[in-house]
């Protein structure tokens, strides 16, 4: 872990991920990458009765030296219909958005939200107004992903 990281980011990260050892989110597995405690990779596991059901869906969160008072970047790695893989999600929650970032928001909460974002069934407008991507069952990733490391 890098020692320019401060030390108020450090110790919230290591609360936050202490917190989701011992109480994680429903479908979702997170924790920082052992190099860089900014990093962190989350599986969201497809619930039942949703066009993920039985996928699993691998994403990054990068968090700033300033967190918590600066929002993480989320992107999800894993191509699943509704977010393009490998780019920055603009959700309120997110470096997108930063002046609607609530420094009581932790891990948790940003991947309960883009969770429950990816479940909503709302047709997502691009800035392009091209029509909305829909997860296709075939998007779904099999039981033998990657996992995140």
């Amino acid at each position: 872990m890098s020692k320019s990281i401060p030390k108020i980011c450090v110790v919230r990260l290591q609360k936050e991920l202490k917190a989701l050892s011992k109480e994680a989110p429903d479908f979702v597995t997170a924790r920082p990458i052992d190099e860089n405690l900014l990093i962190w990779h989350f599986l969201f596991y497809g619930p039942a009765e949703s066009p993920y059901a039985g996928g699993i869906y691998h994403g990054a969160l990068t968090f700033p030296k300033e967190y918590p008072y600066k929002p993480p970047s989320i992107r999800m790695i894993t191509p699943n219909g509704r977010f393009k893989p490998n780019a920055k999600i603009c959700l309120s929650m997110s470096d997108f958005h930063p002046e609607t970032w609530n420094p009581m928001w932790s891990v948790s909460t940003v991947l309960h939200g883009l969770l429950a974002f990816m479940l909503d069934s709302s047709p997502v407008r691009a800035p392009s107004a091209r029509p909305a991507l829909r997860p296709p069952p075939a998007a779904r990733c099999s039981p033998t992903a990657r996992r995140a490391g």
